[in-house]
């Protein structure tokens, strides 16, 4: 439903941002970083017009890439809803995330105080989803993950979002949003609407930043460590291998023509190094911690789980369902297709080395067997659709998305390359599947396998209907013998099958490369 909004006089100079050539109500955030008190800070927005009596202003309860509930509204305290004189707004909590705002007409102004949701990194693998939070450590490093400090209007989520934040001298903003204006001790950032702006997280820390370019997109790694060491160069020099190699996977080019790997480094716990991270379209945002200062095992780790984030670039950026291009960040409606946005991209996170030669044959299937021994913890006879769209409800099975779903897309790989005689697999159907939809064209949930098997093969629907959403158990076994590996699931080791025949060995051949 599209609401109208009337504009008063006296906000027509402060909320009309310029987008070619029309003007448009916008959000307009303040928040001043050198003001941080009890690991707290203030946020104020200038609201764009309302036309309702009463409007809900929302944090969210939860956020893409994550699939569990988070309510990022149990940050917020001191809400506060003004008018333009200063007069405080009736209003109350509604739920754990919202605030209903009586006479909105008249609403100018909101105010509230965030929590940060950590201060250090020692409890990393403890509590989940730290990579979704945001830190505050006064004159050092402000993680800023957008969903914890600002919030919408029930409604009103297509609206361009202004942020200005004043900071401390000599701090650098490490973010994809677009910067309009920077300053010694202010910068503003522009995004195209909410769900933009929650795609692109934020860190303000001394300048630790290398550039480094790989093919079409230029490539930031913005770090900033607790310990003082100054690491990006390094851990780009680490990148950079893996990023040209995923780039040939993808056929060459990379679908974005910038990226940002932002990384927080802190120290853990004695002995251990620990990581998690959330993709974003264009960067990813990483935490780290580890009991050393050494660059290789920090670099390492972030080798490691940048392969996967960053293979995320293809999907969900150019390859999403109506459910994540429309997303709901308090009521979401799931998609059925984790085994695409997760599964696929772990499966291409482990394929991609031994194509691309950058591991041998054996440390692959290595890989394959851990897949296939873990996976076995999950309940393996939920459909994998079903599965997706209610995983709000069965969060304890979602790390099987990157178990089993990771060896549906190499089953599914291997099927397709025998169907097309070793010409067409997962790769092409990834690339053919961007370039039909893309970033701003999203498909219907329910009709994406029946495009799938409209662009491919008639013969690949059976695969998904069988194994994706009748939840047969995977033909591991009868796949793997099509491309000449003898798996034994009794003692879960792979072979060489004997006689191989010359279609076995043209099948494994453009599978793995040789």
């Amino acid at each position: 439903m599209s609401l109208l909004y009337t504009l008063p006089f006296w906000t027509l100079a402060r909320v009309s941002v310029v987008q070619g050539q029309s003007k448009l109500p916008a959000y307009e955030f303040d928040v001043d970083l050198t003001k941080v008190e009890n690991d707290q800070l203030r946020v104020v927005l200038k609201v764009p017009a309302i036309k309702q009596k009463e409007v809900i202003y929302y944090l969210p309860q939860i956020v893409p890439g994550i699939y569990s509930k988070l309510d990022f509204g149990q940050f917020v305290s001191n809400f506060r809803a003004e008018t333009v004189q200063g007069r405080q707004l009736k209003h109350e909590k509604v739920g754990k995330n919202g605030w209903k705002i009586h006479n909105a007409r008249q609403l100018y102004r909101l105010s509230y105080t965030v929590d940060d949701g950590y201060e250090t990194h020692k409890d990393l693998g403890n509590k989940p989803y730290q990579s979704a939070a945001s830190s505050f450590v006064k004159d050092e490093l402000f993680v800023i993950n957008h969903n914890c400090l600002f919030g919408y209007f029930d409604g009103m989520t297509k609206l361009p979002v202004r942020l200005t934040f004043v900071k401390p001298l000599g701090f650098f903003g490490a973010t994809s949003l677009l910067a309009i204006k920077k300053q010694p001790t202010k910068d503003v950032f522009l995004a195209a609407d909410y769900r933009s702006l929650i795609d692109a997280p934020l860190m303000y820390s001394q300048p630790d930043t290398t550039v480094i370019k790989v093919a079409n997109t230029k490539i930031t790694v913005a770090v900033h460590s607790h310990t003082g060491n100054k690491y990006s160069a390094g851990i780009a020099q680490h990148l950079k291998s893996l990023l040209k190699a995923q780039k040939d996977y993808l056929g060459g080019t990379l679908p974005v023509n910038h990226y940002s790997f932002i990384i927080s480094h802190g120290i853990g716990k004695p002995g251990s190094i620990t990581g998690d991270a959330l993709e974003h379209s264009y960067s990813s945002f990483y935490l780290f911690a580890a009991s050393n200062d050494e660059l290789d095992p920090i670099a390492s780790l972030v080798r490691k789980i940048a392969s996967h984030e960053f293979f995320h670039i293809v999907t969900p950026l150019n390859i999403h369902s109506e459910e994540i291009a429309n997303y709901d960040f308090n009521q979401p409606k799931m998609s059925q297709h984790l085994w695409l946005y997760e599964g696929m991209t772990e499966y291409a996170t482990l394929h991609m080395p031994v194509k691309q030669k950058l591991q041998g044959v054996a440390e692959f299937l290595q890989n394959v067997r851990q897949k296939i021994v873990n996976s076995r913890k999950f309940n393996n006879r939920l459909s994998f659709t079903q599965m997706s769209k209610n995983i709000l409800n069965l969060s304890n099975q979602y790390y099987n998305v990157y178990l089993k779903g990771a060896l549906i897309g190499l089953c599914l790989d291997i099927r397709l390359r025998e169907l097309s005689n070793g010409k067409y697999g997962t790769q092409h159907l990834l690339q053919d599947l961007s370039a039909k939809y893309g970033k701003h064209k999203p498909f219907k949930d329910k009709e994406l396998i029946a495009e799938i098997a409209k662009m491919t093969f008639p013969e690949i629907r059976h695969f998904f209907t069988d194994y994706v959403i009748n939840a047969k158990a995977l033909p591991l076994k009868e796949y793997l013998l099509k491309v000449g590996i003898s798996y034994d699931a009794k003692d879960d080791h792979f072979r060489p099958v004997k006689n191989i025949t010359d279609q076995q060995k043209r099948l494994r051949k453009a599978w793995l490369g040789r």
